[in-house]
């Protein structure tokens, strides 16, 4: 994760090894809305290895609102 713009905005970047040797990774960006909220946005590729015989590769795009209070 790497804030930017005074820590309004974070990109994030990442990769997930099981113990098959199997690699998957994401990507994404948080923006901060304020001191109680966010807003976030995700891409997953490949996280189920296990599905791909019937499905292929997995894909999740991810969007998220968290507010605190």
């Amino acid at each position: 994760e790497h804030a930017l713009f005074n820590r309004a905005l974070y990109l994030r970047a990442g990769a997930t090894f099981d113990t098959r040797g199997e690699v998957s990774g994401t990507a994404g960006f948080g923006i901060a809305l304020g001191a109680r909220g966010s807003l976030d946005a995700a891409y997953q590729h490949g996280m189920f290895p296990e599905i791909k015989p019937e499905f292929g590769k997995a894909k999740a795009y991810t969007v998220s609102l968290g507010i605190s209070f």
